[in-house]
């Protein structure tokens, strides 16, 4: 009986010994995060392991590399990458004692002709906002400007990757980005901020109606984004006389003579806002 025990105590020994060794074995850290390459520039990485009977062995189990990159039993991958995007596949690592481990690896090809990227039309003196997404990788970017400059007012956040401020200037703003994340440059980003000028009513005379007669006007603005609409905000129209909401027209007839004074205001899709008082007189 103390035979046996002394043989059980000396199996849970060896046991305590050698299983920590085979579960350490494995990918180091950094196989796991290859860095990102370009498209048609050369591309160099090797896999390691750590701990168990070296020498390793590598070979790819399921998946695939990035087009134009191959993979020697060393876990030297290389080659001048074809594509842009991300692949993926299983790594498989065994050494002499057949200890064997898999992990899931991932590779960015990042294309160096630059991504357009569509942006909201702004508006001098009004908030900005456009947020700039990355075709491929992982959180977290970074962002930086690479080619332009930014209108003044705006900047962007080169962690969010947001555009904003309060445009200072009017004008049409071609811009590039570079983007890249802790495994290395990405795809970069082309877009083009265009500033409209201020909103600002442009009419600053009105024609003279006459009692009784067809009247047709328009009130027009320069400047702003998107649709405008009209209204009397002071004072008020000769009775007979309308203000259409859309266009901005003064439409009908007179019924009165006399002078009349009213304030118009126009505003557009950002919120921008412009008045102007006129004064009106109507003929007998």
């Amino acid at each position: 009986m103390m035979r046996f025990l002394q043989l059980f105590c000396l199996a849970v020994v060896l046991a305590a010994g050698i299983v920590p060794s085979a579960a350490a074995f494995g990918f180091t850290d950094e196989s796991l995060l290859p860095p990102n390459g370009l498209v048609g520039h050369s591309y160099s990485f090797k896999l390691n392991a750590r701990n168990g009977c070296p020498p390793y062995m590598f070979l790819i189990d399921s998946g695939n590399l990035p087009p134009g990159l191959s993979m020697a039993p060393s876990g030297q991958i290389s080659g001048t990458a074809a594509a842009a995007g991300t692949w993926s596949f299983w790594g498989d690592v065994t050494n002499v004692c057949h200890d064997h481990s898999e992990r899931l690896i991932s590779i960015t090809i990042a294309d160096t002709k630059p991504v357009r990227v569509p942006v909201p039309l702004g508006e001098v003196g009004r908030p900005f906002s456009a947020p700039i997404t990355p075709t491929e990788g992982t959180a977290p970017y970074r962002w930086s400007v690479a080619s332009g400059t930014l209108p003044a007012g705006l900047a962007i956040d080169s962690v969010q990757g947001t555009i904003t401020g309060v445009p200072a200037t009017a004008g049409r703003f071609p811009l590039g980005f570079a983007v890249s994340n802790d495994r290395g440059g990405l795809t970069p980003q082309a877009l083009t901020v265009e500033v409209a000028s201020r909103l600002a009513i442009a009419t600053t005379k009105l024609a003279r109606p006459i009692v009784g007669r067809a009247y047709a006007a328009k009130v027009t603005v320069r400047g702003g984004v998107g649709a405008v609409t009209w209204r009397v905000v002071r004072g008020a129209l000769p009775r007979g006389i309308r203000i259409d909401r859309r266009s901005g027209a003064l439409l009908g007839t007179a019924r009165h003579a006399g002078t009349f004074r009213f304030t118009v205001a126009a505003r557009d899709t950002l919120g921008a806002a412009s008045t102007r008082t006129f004064i009106l007189v109507v003929h007998a």
